[in-house]
């Protein structure tokens, strides 16, 4: 071979090679998601101003939770939901123009959603995570009259409801801050054991003795304008993968 032609040879050759067909690189599979859904009991004592009407009485409820950690980060949204009852309250009236007896029962709930941040841990045998939230409270005092049933109820029916009463409702800002762990035990689910803080902006309820029967036996509600925080404790069962 000439010397030109072993140059141009030399020349070609990594023009040749980078024809070559260049195998794909591996794609990296998308990262999971962390999808986490609870339901609990609530329980837990009203703190300042509150807690000295309301009492040291254990307040009680139910509330759920959603949470969702994009990649199985630790950090993720945590939205929840409760509605707990501080109090209530049954005394008998007279019903049907006094010819039967009655029960008028007064209740007071709130009813709460909120939404933040969550920090948890997704291995080991006792997984424990942080949160805290913000959104929005609503307190609601009721008052229904009740009756045992008549020739006029369905067969289904065990009471008969004379009349409802809203006494109060208002919403209100409210925040919360807790934790607690959770403890697997099947592959989608756990056990989940935690406590917080609910505080609320300045909002009005009632507590028990609020609604009372004036001289004339008409309904009147004496309501209280006062922030109203709570400490509860939550135990459940979460599901997730």
């Amino acid at each position: 071979m000439t010397r030109a032609g072993l140059a141009l040879l030399v020349c070609l050759a990594p023009v040749s090679l980078l024809a070559q067909p260049v195998p794909p690189l591996p794609v990296a599979p998308p990262r999971a998601q962390r999808l986490l859904a609870g339901f609990y009991v609530v329980g837990g004592n009203p703190t300042g101003y509150f807690g000295q009407v309301v009492g040291s009485s254990v307040v009680g409820g139910l509330g759920g939770h959603l949470s969702v950690t994009p990649g199985r980060q630790p950090l993720g949204p945590r939205f929840e939901m409760s509605y707990v009852e501080y109090g209530s309250k049954t005394t008998p009236v007279p019903v049907d123009d006094g010819k039967a007896q009655g029960e008028r029962t007064t209740s007071n709930g709130i009813f709460r959603v909120a939404l933040g941040p969550v920090v948890m841990r997704h291995h080991g045998s006792v997984r424990p995570y942080a949160y805290a939230t913000v959104g929005t409270s609503w307190f609601f005092t009721d008052t229904r009259v009740t009756a045992d049933c008549d020739a006029s109820c369905d067969d289904e029916q065990q009471v008969r409801v004379i009349s409802t009463r809203t006494n109060s409702d208002e919403w209100t800002f409210s925040w919360s801050a807790g934790g607690g762990v959770l403890v697997p035990l099947r592959r989608h689910g756990s056990i989940e054991a935690g406590a917080r803080y609910v505080a609320s902006s300045t909002v009005t309820w009632l507590a028990e003795g609020d609604v009372a029967e004036d001289a004339n036996g008409q309904l009147q509600s004496h309501p209280r304008h006062t922030p109203a925080n709570l400490v509860e404790v939550t135990i459940g069962w979460t599901f997730g993968h």
